[in-house]
């Protein structure tokens, strides 16, 4: 969401409008300049564009005593609680603190929080805002008037049900690992990681998704500990788009973070080979293929060396050279020296050991026909020496060695 203006109107006692302000923005947020303020209750309405489902801009109220405060942050969460506060204000003539405290436990009630002294900022209020910005990711239309309904509500004292947390919980699991969450409050985190070549730092804005079990206590899941990684559970909450979709107890990222583990999605290559942890580090064999683990998902291997390690075995410094065969295909264990570039302009040299098929580069190793090749990168089995295109070869390790 990009703000397009805001507008402030003063009012007086009896919420009746007395003057428009427009302040002016920069880089730390919108401002007025010098004014004298002749009535303290301020109504503030940002305007934001929207998308083609709702073609008019999008409004959000907010209230504000300039003779507490000449300091406004502007949040959704008090927003929503904008309704409430104006007909305790305006309606029952409540002075602000009162109106604005009565509002707000009206909204720490529709949202089954058990503050009493809840004032819309309050970082444990963190929570909430999935009720709130689930919706967005759906359209502008769904996510405006699921904010005009829910100030509505709150207003009329409603609690937020199980249908509607469970809605909520829903979009939650479908849009959470979007980039725009970074918007919100406690969705991302800046981290500090290092690179294993060198000494130096780097700084990544990584995706947390910290909200605290929210979609478990609307699904009515067990929490997700380290000693559940790996189990599943079938969500029974009727109402909800997942119903009778089955879960696994993960790692959100595989590091040391506030509320490491959640519950998500199983997928079908899991279903169909068991888990694929965020910290798996692990292959899998069906049907003849290979399976890697990687991002949540089972991906078939294609890469030869990684295969021939898996099928028959590791090609490393004491196999240099030496010859093995993976369905009818000669493999020969290939040393191989290359730069590494680790970062910016440091670039390391490294040497590291694969299987090539290629009958080029054995030949050079092996300067004798392809079918001689074949023959002398089959196991020997129990014989202890045999002659193989014209030279007599040593049955060593269950390898041929001249």
């Amino acid at each position: 969401m990009k703000i397009d203006d805001v507008k402030i109107v003063t009012l007086d006692k009896k919420c009746n409008a007395t003057d428009t302000l427009i302040p002016r923005f920069d880089s730390t947020g919108f401002k007025l300049d010098t004014f004298h303020l002749t009535r303290p209750y301020l109504k503030v309405i940002a305007r934001f564009a929207s998308d083609s489902t709702l073609n008019k801009k999008m409004e959000f109220v907010q209230y504000a005593d300039s003779s507490i405060s000449r300091h406004i942050k502007l949040n959704m969460l008090a927003s929503v609680s904008s309704k409430a506060l104006e007909n305790e204000l305006c309606n029952e003539h409540l002075d602000y603190q009162d109106a604005r405290d009565k509002a707000y436990r009206k909204t720490a009630r529709f949202f089954g929080y058990d503050k009493s002294d809840y004032d819309g900022s309050d970082v444990d209020a963190i929570g909430r805002d999935p009720y709130i910005f689930s919706r967005y990711f759906v359209s502008d239309s769904v996510f405006y008037s699921d904010y005009k309904n829910m100030a509505a509500a709150i207003a009329n004292g409603e609690f937020g049900d199980t249908l509607y947390r469970t809605r909520a919980a829903d979009d939650l699991v479908k849009y959470f690992k979007m980039d725009r969450w970074e918007a919100v409050r406690g969705m991302y985190e800046k981290q500090w990681v290092w690179p294993n070549a060198i000494g130096t730092t780097e700084q990544k804005t990584i995706n947390l998704n910290v909200f605290p079990n929210f979609w478990e206590n609307a699904y009515g899941f067990p929490y997700c500990t380290e000693e559940l990684l790996g189990d599943t559970v079938v969500n029974m909450t009727r109402g909800s788009a997942f119903y009778d979709t089955t879960f696994i107890c993960d790692q959100r990222h595989g590091i040391s973070v506030t509320d490491e583990y959640h519950w998500r999605l199983i997928n079908k290559t899991e279903r169909e080979l068991g888990p694929c942890l965020c910290t798996t580090r692990d292959y899998k064999e069906r049907d003849s293929l290979y399976y890697s683990c990687n991002n949540f998902y089972w991906v078939q291997v294609t890469d030869p060396t990684t295969i021939v390690n898996l099928a028959v075995k590791a090609c490393q410094e004491y196999y240099k050279n030496k010859l093995t065969t993976y369905r009818d295909t000669v493999y020969m264990c290939l040393r191989e020296d290359y730069k590494d570039t680790v970062f910016e302009n440091v670039i390391l040299d490294r040497t590291r050991y694969i299987w090539t098929a290629d009958t080029n580069t054995i030949k050079t190793i092996y300067p004798i026909a392809m079918s001689c090749v074949q023959e002398l990168s089959m196991p020997c089995g129990d014989i202890d020496h045999k002659m193989i295109c014209g030279k007599f070869y040593y049955c060593v390790n269950e390898k041929w060695e001249p």
